[in-house]
């Protein structure tokens, strides 16, 4: 009749017999047990033959903003290294550190009869493995959140590009209507007060101009009359001369007719020389009488002036008619809304600075975090084992590993 507490104990060992394939009891239980004996007349246990279970605490120090440790604890990996020395791992409990890791209970359970002893070694191996693999996880996602840092600031930088180069053609087009890219309305007004002060300038040319035509006229009419006046009288003068010269000429004649050669033949030369100089005279004082006397002068310089005027006038009609098309121009629908695109891609370009600038902190932020990167640490505190007769109880009433 065998010890119902030993009995008991075969029980336990059922899961894990059950996965191993190896047999429980080298002898079978009587289908009839006798009534229990007294408790003085049971037979010791032997510590040998008493289950045991492995329990250690398991450290982890890893900063969480990158990865949580926990999704990797419980991954498959870890099972096969204690699964290869005998065991099977389980996570008792867990609970998250504030700021990096966490910090839990890990135990490992017999599951075959030649289960690793050296339970200290299989903890570590499982502990070394986990660091590896955290290890590898934080460096694999710092480089991806830098690499994506990276970009988002790449593609910062090329909106800007792109958004620069439409201002500069924006800015250019503007430049080829004459309009300022910025203060539109104050340009509009200097223009206008441009146009009103030429405007006035020209109103004053216009009023020297027939002031200078009136005087001009006046004078031109008093000096044709006197010049009209000398001319008759000089007239009247050479005609007397003309008497003069041709009495003198046929006197000259006759008297080399009567005597030839009496009169040299130059001197009858200089005598009609002066009887046609002097009709040249009358003929021309007859057909421009304005060319004799004084007075020219002053119509001379009336006529500068007025040309003067003329060239003034002419010259602000044209500016006036530029400063019109210009104004016409920058009033127009058309160059408001350019405007308008201009002002509307400056404030694009100045946030797309802003995000820029933001990418680059945050690059450069990540930067630095990758090159002061804190790998994870783990640590296997404590390992212990327990022996089924401590019953640690656990969710109703059941030790963690009958759950």
């Amino acid at each position: 009749m065998r010890d119902r507490r030993t009995i008991r104990a075969a029980l336990l060992l059922l899961p894990a017999a059950m996965l191993c394939g190896v047999p429980l009891f080298a002898q079978e239980v009587p289908a009839d047990p006798a009534s229990p004996e007294p408790p003085g007349d049971r037979p010791a246990v032997e510590a040998e033959n008493v289950p045991k279970h492995f329990i250690a605490r398991l450290q982890i120090d890893s900063p969480r903003q990158i990865i949580d440790p926990q999704r990797y604890i419980d991954s498959p990996g870890f099972h096969k290294v204690a699964a290869e020395a005998g065991y099977r791992f389980e996570i008792i409990s867990w609970s998250a550190g504030s700021d990096f890791g966490g910090l839990g209970e890990v135990a490992l359970v017999p599951i075959r009869d030649d289960a690793d002893p050296n339970y200290h070694a299989v903890f570590e191996q499982i502990a070394n493995r986990l660091q590896n693999h955290l290890t590898t996880i934080n460096r694999e996602k710092s480089e991806t959140r830098l690499d994506e840092a990276r970009h988002r600031a790449e593609e910062a930088e090329n909106a800007i590009r792109e958004l620069q180069a439409k201002l500069r053609k924006q800015r250019l087009d503007l430049a080829a209507r004459g309009v300022m890219p910025r203060g539109l309305e104050e340009q509009t007004a200097r223009l206008h007060e441009m146009r009103l002060t030429l405007q006035v300038d020209l109103a004053g040319m216009r009023a020297r101009r027939e002031e200078i035509l009136k005087h001009l006229e006046a004078q031109t009419d008093r000096l044709l009359e006197a010049q009209h006046r000398r001319a008759a009288v000089r007239i009247r003068f050479l005609e007397k001369s003309l008497e003069v010269s041709e009495a003198d000429y046929r006197r000259l004649l006759e008297a080399n007719t009567k005597t030839p050669g009496v009169v040299p033949a130059s001197h009858i030369e200089q005598a009609k020389l002066r009887v046609e100089e002097t009709k040249s005279q009358i003929d021309s004082l007859r057909e421009s009488p304005q060319n004799e006397g004084p007075g020219g002068e002053l119509l001379v310089g009336l006529t500068r002036q007025l040309m003067d005027v003329e060239i003034e006038l002419a010259g602000a009609g044209a500016r006036l008619e530029i400063l019109d098309d210009f104004f016409k121009t920058i009033t127009s629908q058309e160059t408001r809304t350019l405007v308008d695109l201009f002002e509307s891609l400056e404030r694009e370009v100045h946030r797309a600075e802003q995000r820029h600038e933001a990418a680059r902190d945050e690059l450069v932020k990540i930067e630095r975090q990758n090159a002061e990167l804190r790998l994870p640490e783990v640590r296997i505190e404590e390992p212990r084992e327990i022996k089924e007769m401590e019953k640690p109880e656990g969710r109703g009433g059941r030790p963690w590993w009958e759950r």
